[in-house]
């Protein structure tokens, strides 16, 4: 690897990349992402058992310019790609990214070759991101009016949403209280069922993030005040 302070300038300093050159590989044909955090080289087995050297495609990630690369990975089915690169009898090879690598839609380009008569094609494989993880939202279930604790303003908060136009709650799922994944009158009645006649049950959770049941933003509870 070599490096300069400026555009203009020649290349005067120079690392050999020990955390990457093995050896048992030859390492070859680097490409690197405009931000110089990932590194892309082909690593050529030179004396596998049984057979002819094989090329795969590796990568290094960095968490900085000025820091070393981490661990090398060769690229298999887990990685984000449209098109797998993977270790297999057909020799992948020279990978080239481009320049807006690993924004959506970015590609890697990389050589296929049968090693028994290396006719080799071009393949093109884009980088396929994956969603992050819902957010995940404790809540009190029968809480309706998010104040903290379940009474009876909680039943008439439920009423006033479904039959006088009042206002949904913050968190829908704090308003079906038995949990049959429908809000109706039956929700209200078991608050007060459950306040003033010790028959009716709130399912759970009854407390912020008991049992580790949150409810979802994807579903029907952005966020729950009661609960920060």
């Amino acid at each position: 690897m070599g490096w300069r302070e400026q555009g203009e300038e020649d290349f005067t300093l120079f690392r050999e990349l020990d955390e990457i050159n093995t050896p048992q590989y030859d390492e070859n044909n680097c490409a690197i992402s405009a931000d110089g955090l990932v590194l892309f080289w082909g690593n050529y087995f030179t004396f596998p058992p049984g057979g002819p050297g094989l090329t795969d495609v590796w990568f290094a990630t960095r968490s900085s310019r000025f820091h070393p690369n981490g661990d090398p990975v060769r690229f298999e089915n887990k990685q984000r790609l449209s098109i797998p690169v993977i270790s297999s009898p057909i020799a992948e090879l020279d990978p080239f990214i481009t320049w807006n690598w690993p924004a959506p839609g970015s590609a890697l380009y990389f050589l296929r070759c049968n090693p028994a008569a290396c006719n080799s094609e071009i393949f093109r494989s884009a980088w396929v991101p994956v969603p992050p993880p819902p957010k995940s939202v404790p809540f009190i279930r029968g809480d309706a009016n998010a104040d903290k604790q379940i009474d009876i303003s909680d039943a008439i908060s439920i009423l006033e949403w479904l039959f006088l136009g009042g206002k949904k709650p913050e968190c829908g799922e704090t308003a079906d209280t038995n949990d049959d994944d429908r809000v109706d009158l039956t929700d209200a009645v078991n608050i007060l069922y459950a306040l003033f006649l010790g028959t009716g049950t709130i399912a759970p959770p009854n407390a912020c993030g008991e049992s580790g049941l949150l409810a979802n933003e994807d579903t029907d509870c952005p966020s729950f005040a009661g609960c920060r």
